[in-house]
C-alpha cells in the first residue's frame, strides 16, 4: 500500500491554509471583505482484475494492467493499493477590494506531485448587473466541471471521467469577458475568454507520448488561445456549449521540440435533475491538426450517466467512450458509483470501474478497479 498524501513543504502550507481558515471563519466581523473555503478528497484504489495486453509502452505506465484516473496530473491505479494518486486538498480567498472590485485566488496540493499548484489567481470587475471582466489566471473552461473538477463532492463520481476530463493543459494566463441575463425563465451566461498557458515537467506529456528510454521532461505550451462559452438553464435542465482555439507546442529539457499542433475543440453537456433521478451528459470533438494532412482525423470524447437518490444515498451509473481516429485506438469506462452523503457538506463513495478497449486500452492493457474515497468542504 502506497499513502504519501503531503510533503513536508505541502503539510505546512494545508496547516497554514488550515490556520488561515479558523482565523477568518471567528473573525468575521474583523475580516467582513474576505471569504475563505476549502476541500478534500481522500481516494485510495486498486485494480482488482485485468490483462495486460498494450500494444504502446511508455515510462509513466510500467506496472500494468492499470487505470488512469487523470490524464492531467498521471494519477495512474496498478494492483497495488494506493491512497496517492487523486487524494487532494486545496483552499480558495476571495477578498473584496471595493464594491464591484475582488480577487480570487486558490492552491491545490495533489498527493501525486505534493508540490503546491497555484490554479487560480484572478481579478473580477463587475461592470453592472450582465457584465463582468476578469483578468488573471483561470482554469481553461473545456468542460461542465472544469471551474470546480476538483470539488468532488459537487458530482457523483469519484472524479470526473477520465475519457472527457484530461488535457495537458488546464489553466490559462489571460481575460474573459462574461455576461449573464434571465429571459423569460432562462438563466443564461457566456463568456469570451483568450490567453496562454503552459505547463512545466508535464505529467501529461509524460503519460501520453514518452517511452522507456526517454527520460525527457517536457513543457507544453498552448498559445493563442482563445474561445467562447454560453451555459442555457430552466428548471430541470441545464445546457453548455463551448468552442476553443489554440496552438499547442511541447518543448523538451534539452531544447528540443515535440509534437506541435493546432487544437480545435468544440463541446457541448446536457444535464436533467428531476429531483431524485438525474441524467449527465457531455461530448467533446477535437481536432490536433500539424503539417501532415492525415492528421485531421477527430478525437470523440464522451459521458453518459444516471442516478437514483434515495435519502443520504445516490446511485450513479455511467459510460465513459473516447475514440482516437487520429491514433487508431478506442477506450471504454463504464462505471457504477455508491455514494452516501453524511451531511451537505461530507460524503463517503465507491467506485467500480471498467477501464478496455480496441486494441486493449491500448496504454494500460483492461483493468478492473475498485476505489473508495471520502470528500469534503470547509
Amino acid at each position: 500500500m502506497r499513502f504519501n498524501l503531503l510533503s513536508p513543504s505541502s503539510l505546512f502550507l494545508v496547516l497554514t491554509l488550515g490556520a488561515t481558515t479558523n482565523a477568518l471563519a471567528n473573525n468575521d466581523s474583523q475580516y467582513p471583505n474576505v471569504k475563505f473555503s476549502g476541500y478534500l478528497s481522500l481516494i485510495g484504489g486498486r485494480v482488482i482484475d485485468g490483462h495486460d495486453t498494450r500494444f504502446s509502452y511508455n515510462r509513466a505506465l510500467q506496472d500494468c494492467p492499470c487505470y488512469i484516473a487523470d490524464w492531467t496530473n498521471s494519477a495512474v491505479y496498478n494492483s497495488d493499493w494506493s491512497f496517492d494518486q487523486e487524494s487532494r486538498i486545496g483552499g480558495q480567498m476571495v477578498v473584496n477590494i471595493a464594491e464591484a472590485l475582488s480577487f480570487t485566488t486558490q492552491v491545490i496540493v495533489r498527493a501525486v506531485e505534493t508540490d503546491p499548484e497555484w490554479a487560480w489567481g484572478y481579478f473580477n470587475y463587475q461592470l453592472n448587473d450582465h457584465w463582468s471582466i476578469q483578468l488573471g489566471r483561470k482554469r481553461i473552461p473545456n468542460f461542465y466541471y472544469s471551474d470546480f473538477q476538483d470539488i468532488g463532492i459537487a458530482y457523483p463520481w469519484l472524479n470526473v471521467p477520465p475519457t472527457l476530463y484530461g488535457w495537458e493543459v488546464t489553466h490559462y494566463d489571460g481575460g474573459a469577458v462574461r455576461y449573464h441575463t434571465y429571459i423569460s425563465g432562462y438563466n443564461i451566461s457566456t463568456s469570451v475568454f483568450g490567453g496562454s498557458g503552459e505547463v512545466e515537467d508535464s505529467r501529461y506529456n509524460r503519460l501520453s507520448y514518452s517511452y522507456p528510454g526517454d527520460e525527457r521532461d517536457a513543457r507544453v505550451e498552448w498559445n493563442n488561445l482563445g474561445g467562447i462559452d454560453l451555459e442555457i438553464n430552466k428548471g430541470i435542465w441545464t445546457m453548455r456549449l463551448m468552442h476553443l482555439q489554440t496552438n499547442g507546442q511541447v518543448v523538451y529539457e534539452d531544447g528540443s521540440t515535440g509534437h506541435k499542433n493546432d487544437i480545435s475543440i468544440v463541446g457541448m453537456a446536457n444535464n436533467f435533475d428531476f429531483g431524485d433521478f438525474f441524467i449527465l451528459s457531455e461530448l467533446n470533438k477535437t481536432w490536433r491538426r500539424d503539417d501532415d494532412p492525415d492528421d485531421d482525423p477527430p478525437i470523440y470524447s464522451g459521458s453518459l450517466g444516471a442516478g437514483y437518490r434515495i435519502e443520504q444515498w445516490t446511485l450513479f451509473a455511467n459510460y465513459g467512450h473516447l475514440k482516437a481516429e487520429i491514433y487508431d485506438y478506442t477506450i471504454k469506462n463504464p462505471s457504477l458509483t455508491l455514494r452516501y452523503d453524511l451531511d451537505k457538506h461530507s460524503a463517503i463513495k465507491t467506485q467500480f470501474d471498467y477501464w478496455g478497449g480496441d486494441p486493449q486500452a491500448a496504454y494500460t492493457g483492461d483493468a478492473t478497479v475498485f476505489r473508495i474515497g471520502y470528500e469534503r468542504t470547509f
